[in-house]
């Protein structure tokens, strides 16, 4: 096999490997933050008495999967689209960087949501 087809092979590889990852991260899923520390942790201004209820959060399932260790993925992607919330954050050690990323990309909404 010459250099063009290699090259050909493997970016088709790369392709049917990346499908079944890429169907993993549509859809949406409602994540509950219990845990004030957790935006703290971001750089989200909250005192303990401002959070009456939890903050819930869209995340992607796959980041939800990470974030939700008690909830199967499956269970994760067939609540996709669901309002009800998937799982609770009640720790920072629950938390990873794709989950905090998307939580300071989020940060005014959430301020209004803390805030209402």
């Amino acid at each position: 096999m010459n250099i063009k087809g290699r090259v050909a092979a493997a970016g088709l590889a790369a392709v049917l490997l990346a499908g079944p990852a890429m169907a993993q991260q549509e859809g949406l899923v409602n994540v509950n933050i219990t845990d004030v520390e957790v935006l703290k942790n971001v750089g989200i201004a909250v005192d303990v008495g401002e959070l009456q209820a939890p903050v819930t959060v869209q995340v992607p399932v796959g980041i939800a999967a990470q974030v939700c260790p008690n909830v199967d993925a499956n269970v994760l992607a067939q609540n996709k689209g669901d309002q009800t919330a998937a799982c609770d954050v009640g720790s920072v050690d629950q938390t990873n960087q794709a989950f905090n990323n998307l939580l300071q990309r989020n940060k005014s909404s959430i301020e209004q949501q803390i805030a209402s």
